[in-house]
């Protein structure tokens, strides 16, 4: 009997990595890949829009995965699932969240921290202020999302250099 297939967010960098996507990870993964520990049940990802064909047919092809929109649909969020495990890809250049601050992709990707992974080459994550930022997405405040703030504040604080 062949395994149910998962999502496995080593083996989506690899693949991200080796064919040279711009892309990071977010949500509450991001949270923990920066060592904040946090529940979070399903994987966050914002990849470059000019990929989503061939990482949507990847995803469905080859790992055998559910999506909820084709790579034809034009919805700017791609839930991915596996029984109970959810990806959610958001393949979109730019977002403003409540605040009114805009994230470019591009800026994100070249700020990004590269959390290290030597099996898939390094998984890249926001640094803490873009992070910050992308916590503020949802319309409505959420606690999980606050709670996360808070801790990347402090660790920001903690990272900040000492005043002689």
């Amino acid at each position: 009997m062949d395994p149910e297939p998962g999502v496995d967010l080593r083996a989506i960098a690899t693949a991200l990595n080796a064919w040279g996507v711009r892309y990071v990870v977010i949500g509450g993964q991001a949270v923990l890949l920066h060592g904040i520990p946090l529940h979070s049940f399903d994987i966050d990802l914002w990849i470059d829009p000019a990929a989503r064909g061939p990482v949507l047919a990847w995803l469905q092809d080859e790992l055998g995965l559910e999506l909820s929109a084709g790579a034809d649909e034009p919805k700017p969020m791609v839930s991915v699932y596996a029984g109970p495990e959810r990806l959610d890809i958001f393949f979109v250049n730019a977002m403003t969240n409540r605040e009114g601050v805009t994230l470019r992709l591009g800026e994100v990707v070249a700020r990004a921290e590269h959390h290290p992974d030597a099996a898939s080459g390094g998984i890249p994550i926001p640094a803490i202020d873009d992070l910050i930022a992308l916590k503020r997405m949802s319309a409505a405040v959420r606690f999980k999302d606050e709670e996360a703030i808070r801790q990347l504040e402090a660790k920001k604080l903690m990272r900040a250099p000492k005043a002689t």
